[in-house]
């Protein structure tokens, strides 16, 4: 005789551990992505548009870091590029 599956149902005192809300949580993962996505595309409000869209990028590539603007100023956490030194190599240098 085959079981018809149960709902999850909490195993202790009417509660979920901790992995049981989070697998519970992953089985709706395209449910949740699809909805953002649909809010990003259709909202009438912009402030609505522009969190679904900020959620999708979290999700999909991390939150951006963070800095304040002392940070940059002085260069902490700062990548400078360098594509080239343009310099006369005959220069003399003069500190």
């Amino acid at each position: 005789m085959t079981e018809t599956p149960r709902p999850a149902k909490p195993r202790t005192g009417g509660r979920y551990t901790m992995a049981e809300v989070r697998d519970l949580a992953r089985k709706h993962t395209k449910l949740a992505i699809d909805t953002l996505a649909e809010i990003a595309r259709t909202s009438d409000k912009e402030a609505v548009r522009i969190a679904a869209a900020n959620a999708l990028l979290e999700r999909g590539w991390g939150k951006a870091a963070a800095g304040t603007a002392a940070d940059r100023d002085e260069g902490e956490g700062a990548i400078e590029v360098i594509t080239g030194i343009d310099r006369d190599p005959q220069a003399t240098r003069t500190d």
